[in-house]
């Protein structure tokens, strides 16, 4: 049995959906040496490597900086991030793992040292420290800038016990300095939840294969209800969301159709719960979502009046039909738009879904 359907969804929300952000408070320094405070998006230390988020005020747009427009940007004065070039030139935003009068930085598998004059040096690409073909001048250049911490060296990085990683080395180095390291520390933001209401009109349709394939319903209007939730997950970005819904729907379809030899006349009731369960991804103003779809059928009836003609005789008997699958799996694929009207967002999108046995749906929506 092969199941289309193509849906157009109008959607209310009586709560603001994407308000959770992950924005917090902060501050950047520009070239001109310039502090511009406000607040700016909280992601993993790989994202803000090329580029981060920022907003002058929580209600703003979000701009977007890189490293040729900022030197150095700092996070709820907790997470602190450094601009600094590779030997080939590019520059990108280091995070400070370690930040004193010798600082400890990362980025993508290298780590630099910077002293407190800003002098910089590359150490290793192993966080288990110097285990390198170049520890002799990895160990070299960390003794280096150590020394002025007597029996450092010998304790702590020509010492075989001692496998330190570099972080632990830094720490001690600034202790032994008598100052204080300060290390990032992690941000705490709970995720929010936030539930709407939806209402639901549209077509469907409905096809049969093998012994049925002569069978040909009218696209039939639907109309649904349900519920859905949008899930801010911290660290994931301020693009990106969890989207669970759950519908109920209601259909009943009719066929007339003939084989020739028989006339039928099929009948098929249905109802059913939907419930995906999706990651969005907002670019701009469009958007991408992939999940997992389930279908629940709550209840199931058929009626199949078979007519056949025999000389001047006509037969009426009643067909069979195999009860479809009361749980469908499947996944679900989308994209969709991001619109401004009467002072509300909304969100149209056209979805696929495919379910794992012989069931397919096409879903057109649009969203408030």
């Amino acid at each position: 049995m092969r199941y289309t359907n193509i849906t157009i969804l109008l959607i209310f929300i009586y709560s603001t959906i994407y308000a959770q952000t992950g924005f917090v408070r902060g501050y950047y320094v520009n070239n001109q040496q310039d502090t511009i405070h406000g607040y700016i998006e909280y992601r993993a230390a790989f994202s803000n490597s090329k580029k981060f988020n920022f907003k002058a005020e929580q209600s703003d747009k979000y701009i977007t900086l890189k490293p040729s427009e900022v030197s150095s940007f700092v996070i709820d004065q907790q997470v602190y991030y450094e601009r600094h070039s590779l030997n080939n030139g590019n520059r990108f935003f280091f995070i400070v793992l370690v930040k004193g009068q010798l600082s400890l930085l990362y980025h993508k598998g290298l780590y630099l040292a910077k002293d407190n004059e800003g002098n910089t040096f590359f150490i290793s690409k192993n966080q288990s420290s110097i285990k390198e073909e170049d520890e002799k001048n990895k160990k070299e250049t960390l003794k280096f800038l150590t020394k002025d911490c007597e029996n450092f060296a010998k304790l702590y990085i020509d010492n075989k016990n001692n496998n330190l990683s570099l972080e632990e080395i830094f720490k001690r180095y600034n202790v032994c300095a008598g100052v204080l390291p300060t290390v990032p520390k992690d941000i705490k933001i709970k995720p929010k939840i936030n539930i709407g209401v939806m209402g639901l009109v549209g077509s469907d349709n409905l096809f049969f294969n093998s012994t049925l394939e002569a069978a040909d319903f009218d696209s039939e209007t639907i109309f649904s209800g349900g519920v859905f939730s949008s899930l801010f997950i911290p660290k994931g970005g301020d693009r990106l969301r969890l989207i669970v819904e759950g519908y109920y729907t209601r259909s009943n379809r009719y066929s007339f159709f003939s084989d020739g030899q028989t006339n039928n006349d099929l009948f098929i009731k249905q109802s059913a719960l939907d419930v995906p369960i999706k990651i969005r991804y907002f670019y701009h103003h469009l958007f991408f979502e992939a999940g997992i779809h389930s279908q629940f059928l709550l209840s199931q009836a058929s009626d199949w009046r078979i007519e056949t003609m025999d000389q001047n005789l006509v037969y009426t008997e009643n067909g069979a039909l195999y009860d479809m699958d009361t749980w469908k799996k499947g996944y679900v694929l989308g994209t969709g738009l991001k619109f401004q009207l009467f002072d509300h967002t909304f969100f149209s999108s056209i979805r696929y879904i495919s379910f794992r046995e012989t069931t397919t749906h096409i879903y057109l929506s649009i969203k408030e």
